[in-house]
């Protein structure tokens, strides 16, 4: 149903050593060997993140899985530039402050650390459009690691209006939210 453009919102649950991990990695290992590009798009969020350090890490995360791969950034690069004309003057900017990005990002493999740079004009709004003009054209997998141990409601925010916004417009995207269960 994602690849038809009807996104999902998919919440795992499992004890700490659960199989979370390696379940999301099978089914993106899966998902990549079919016919389609999927962009995998995954997060780990930190104990007490609060919500610009976890924007950073949604931005670092998603430039990373871009930057990887440079026919798939060459492919995103494409998807957004064909989008530029029909956006107002403010997405228009999203959108090309994040190609720039792309381009600029240094990426520390051994660290697992990306050098970005953030628009500055609301960044949060900035992420959810071009996450919805990319996700418009080509699947993505947003896979969302311990999303409740960051003290933000941006989280919550980003995820519902990428499921709103998936809706009106047909995006293919699927969020896996993953966590453990309540303790008594």
């Amino acid at each position: 149903e994602v690849r038809a453009g009807k996104p999902h919102v998919l919440r795992l649950q499992a004890p700490f050593g659960g199989g979370r991990r390696a379940l999301v990695g099978e089914f993106l290992r899966n998902v990549s060997a079919g016919a389609d590009e999927v962009l995998p798009w995954r997060v780990v969020c930190l104990d007490q993140e609060n919500g610009l350090q976890w924007l950073i890490r949604m931005y670092g995360a998603l430039i990373a899985a871009v930057g990887d791969d440079v026919l798939q950034r060459g492919r995103i690069e494409m998807i957004l530039n064909s989008q530029l004309p029909a956006q107002p003057k403010r997405v228009q900017g999203w959108y090309q402050g994040f190609i720039s990005a792309l381009k600029e990002a240094k990426t520390d493999d051994a660290k697992g650390a990306v050098q970005l740079r953030l628009p500055q004009d609301n960044p949060l709004i900035g992420l959810v459009e071009v996450v919805a003009a990319i996700s418009r054209r080509q699947p993505i997998v947003l896979e969302l690691q311990n999303p409740n141990v960051v003290y933000s409601l941006a989280l919550a925010q980003v995820v519902e209006t990428l499921w709103s916004e998936g809706q009106e417009s047909g995006s293919k995207l699927l969020v896996l939210l993953h966590d453990e269960p309540e303790s008594n």
